[in-house]
């Protein structure tokens, strides 16, 4: 009851505290100049919505709820040209990207349609689109060994405001070392093979390249070792999944054994207070749990017919005991220890003993219980957790985008 408590105060602190925010928010935007100005966001902050009645003073008519939708502020001209001088001296830096600067273009460049901080859309048109397309990827032959001119002219758009100007640019050769050039040339070859060869059904590869002989070799795929290793990853986790799940077996059927326990205890006093001996005892509770159905008591008569098969075959009292016992484990075992004794001392101290026993097993049984809520409780903490902080997300988030 503790922790229901708890948690109940918890959720409802969460929602006082919630229904705070919401309220200082919606005071700070209830709060209006008394000349009527609203305050715009400035660009790049965007539009909000805000509602608003609107009745007339000195007369006794409803009030109408307006729906305004407040843009963000606009530059003017004046600030316009000047982000625009900026903008222009931004872009010369920006554009060539990886290359050094605009006189010295070996690769792609960089061509932004619009910039961080500032409000234009920006149009780029290039004076040969042989050289390079519109989106700074260059198309001219990797092994080029001339340099090439090109202009390009940037166009800046806000609004009604445009500006334009123009960058030159050199395109030169490229830096290659040896093996790039190779490659380079080796590509080239290729491609032309395969456009001469594109109606023939068979493909044939370039054998020499500047009087040099190339030998090809088809590379074999490694993906047998990560069939490999994912084998032998999901073997582990196999093992290691069965080797859990024949734990969690015995430790639940140990369990399940200690809870009939008590029971098996109290039925073989009683059969013993009624005159029957040990052997005909085991033999008249296993008949009777053998009439059940129930899967709680499918382990305990495995290894009570398992006994019973013993007697049958005369083995020795002491020795089917014995071994039913460690068969069952846990406190079976120690009856099994004082069955045994009692074919030598009688049945008289025997009954007090199993009374003892019962005694322990039914105390046993209970801390057992006990022990199983607790461990449901800390099962349902995390879920618990997990939905309490849901809640919080759904009452804190709207509020907070609220005074946002």
């Amino acid at each position: 009851m503790k922790k229901k408590y708890r948690y109940m105060i918890t959720v409802m602190l969460t929602g006082v505290a919630a229904s705070v925010i919401i309220l200082i928010g919606d005071l700070r935007k209830e709060s209006l100049d008394p000349d009527g100005e609203i305050s715009r966001n400035e660009w790049g902050k965007g539009a909000y919505e805000i509602r608003m009645k609107a009745g007339f003073e000195d007369e006794d008519l409803a009030e109408e709820v307006h729906l305004i939708r407040i843009p963000e502020r606009e530059y003017t001209e004046e600030e316009s040209d000047i982000l625009a001088e900026k903008a222009f001296a931004a872009l010369e830096q920006m554009i060539p990207g990886e290359n050094p600067d605009l006189d010295h273009i070996s690769g792609d460049i960089h061509l932004p349609l619009n910039m961080e901080g500032y409000p234009f859309q920006i149009r780029y048109d290039i004076s040969d689109d042989s050289l390079m397309n519109g989106s700074g990827e260059l198309l001219c032959d990797p092994l080029r060994t001339e340099d090439h001119p090109l202009t390009l002219h940037c166009t800046l758009f806000y609004g009604k405001y445009r500006y334009e100007t123009d960058y030159f640019l050199t395109i030169v050769p490229p830096v290659l070392s040896n093996d790039e050039r190779i490659r380079l040339i080796l590509e080239d070859k290729i491609r032309e093979n395969m456009e001469q060869t594109k109606t023939d059904r068979e493909f044939i590869l370039p054998q020499e390249i500047e009087d040099r002989q190339i030998r090809w070799r088809r590379m074999r795929s490694n993906n047998s070792i990560y069939a490999l290793v994912f084998g032998t990853a999901g073997a582990l986790v196999a093992g290691m999944a069965a080797e859990y799940d024949e734990k969690r077996s015995i430790r639940k059927k140990e369990e399940n054994l200690s809870l009939l326990y008590a029971s098996f205890a109290n039925k073989l006093k009683l059969y013993l207070i009624s005159g029957l001996n040990m052997k005909k005892a085991f033999l008249a509770i296993t008949e009777h749990y053998l009439q059940y159905e129930d899967q709680r008591y499918r382990d305990l008569c495995s290894h009570l017919k398992t006994a019973c098969h013993r007697f049958r075959n005369h083995v020795r009292e002491e020795e089917v005991y014995e071994a039913w016992g460690n068969e069952c484990r846990g406190p079976y075992k120690k009856l099994s220890f004082l069955l045994s004794v009692n074919l030598k001392q009688g049945n008289e101290k025997l009954l007090t003993l199993l009374e003892e026993e019962v005694v322990k097993a039914q105390e046993s049984r209970r801390e057992l219980a006990r022990k199983k809520g607790d461990e449901a409780g800390v099962r349902m903490l995390f879920p618990m957790m997990l939905m309490l902080l849901v809640v919080m997300m759904l009452i804190m988030l709207p509020a907070y985008l609220g005074i946002l």
